[in-house]
């Protein structure tokens, strides 16, 4: 019986670990390297995420662009700064609006502080031009000129 009870326990772990890397495999891949874990935004329930961006230690980090994919099309996008694969900084492109400021834990923290919403999208404009190059220099210019306009309208929101 204990020989039966220590079997199932090791196939049950042996199973999630499993399952567990082939899930993070799935989270994200960066658009031009290896694997890339992120966290996406917490309101981002039923999408697959991509980040297009550096990746630090298999973690996104820094300037770059979150893309929510469902079907193949792109339904969200976080325009910002990723610290060890979660989202710090930037801009939550809904399809009726920004959500913008500093995110932790996968959320927007709430702050009375205009100089957060104004930092947050000078992040995004930045991400949304180092991403826009990263497409020029990959050849895409149809990509890079999406970004580098949504660079200058990210940047025009605080005017």
């Amino acid at each position: 019986m204990a020989c039966t009870r220590i079997s199932v326990i090791q196939h049950s772990i042996a199973t999630l670990a499993v399952l567990t890397c082939i899930a993070f495999f799935f989270i994200s891949k960066a658009s031009a390297g290896p694997a890339c874990l992120v966290s996406a935004p917490a309101d981002w329930q039923g999408v697959t995420v991509r980040w297009e961006g550096t990746c630090t230690n298999g973690q996104a980090e820094g300037s770059g662009v979150l893309r929510g994919f469902e079907n193949g099309k792109v339904l969200r996008l976080f325009f910002g700064r990723m610290k060890a694969g979660q989202p710090e900084i930037g801009v939550d492109e809904l399809p009726d609006g920004y959500v913008a400021g500093r995110f932790k834990d996968g959320q927007v923290v709430t702050s009375d502080d205009r100089n957060d919403t104004i930092l947050a999208f000078r992040e995004a404009s930045k991400a949304a031009e180092v991403v826009s190059e990263r497409f020029r220099a990959a050849g895409n210019a149809p990509s890079a000129k999406f970004y580098r306009d949504k660079a200058h309208s990210l940047g025009a929101q605080m005017d």
